[in-house]
């Protein structure tokens, strides 16, 4: 176990710690706050997110076993399931005009022979998978249909989009009471752990230490 999921451990477990068995802010139970409502719509359209993408991914792998049945079409040693990856895999930058040549340095007329060398000679191998795609297009798009993997990832993208509106409602709101602030500090604390924090040192010890000022406010209302 590194030094870091250690540290990160120790400290949420000292986080959570004030928590156990501590009751809300007073009213908590019984408010109105509007800003609670729209955590509790985020954090419900999020799990549906997660499943709709869960969903999308087993989509892919029948389809994967699917198309392996269909005959697995290659290029430069990886799995090719539509002209467009093939297309962005053979890409070869084009040579320059000898217009444009005569506005750089000489340096570069070397590299622009080297590519117009590289551009005459041709891509069998591509010519050879693209002509295999081509006949097996129809193949795959059937697949992909049964699999319903094109069903599954429109139901992901539209779940995720839910839940990025419900979370853009939760930031627009205001609390109203002590428990809607001291709910929506733990909904950043989360949100923080969820994006992620660019610095070792931090991660997961400022939200323990977020969590941590929590605790002692509610403590504080309930002295």
């Amino acid at each position: 176990m590194s030094t870091q999921t250690t540290r990160r451990a120790i400290v949420t477990g000292i986080a959570v710690a004030p928590l156990a068995g501590l009751p809300a802010l007073a009213g908590a139970a019984t408010t109105n706050d509007p800003i609670l409502s729209a955590i509790a719509e985020h954090r419900r359209l999020k799990a549906i997110a997660r499943a709709a993408s869960e969903a999308a991914g087993a989509a892919d792998k029948v389809f994967d076993a699917a198309a392996g049945a269909i005959g697995v079409v290659t290029y430069k040693g990886e799995k090719i399931l539509s002209e467009e990856r093939l297309d962005f895999l053979a890409y070869r930058p084009q040579p320059m005009s000898e217009i444009d040549l005569e506005e750089i340095i000489q340096r570069l007329r070397t590299g622009n022979a080297r590519l117009k060398a590289e551009a005459s000679v041709p891509d069998h191998e591509c010519d050879a998978a693209r002509a295999e795609l081509q006949q097996k297009r129809e193949l795959f798009e059937k697949a992909r249909e049964q699999c319903g993997v094109q069903a599954a990832d429109e139901a992901s993208d539209a779940a995720w989009d839910a839940e990025r509106e419900a979370e853009i409602a939760v930031v627009a709101s205001s609390p109203a009471t002590p428990a809607g602030a001291a709910a929506f500090i733990r909904y950043a604390a989360d949100f923080l752990d969820d994006l992620g924090i660019n610095d070792t040192r931090l991660d997961g010890v400022l939200t323990a230490a977020i969590r941590n000022a929590v605790a002692l406010l509610e403590r504080e209302a309930l002295a």
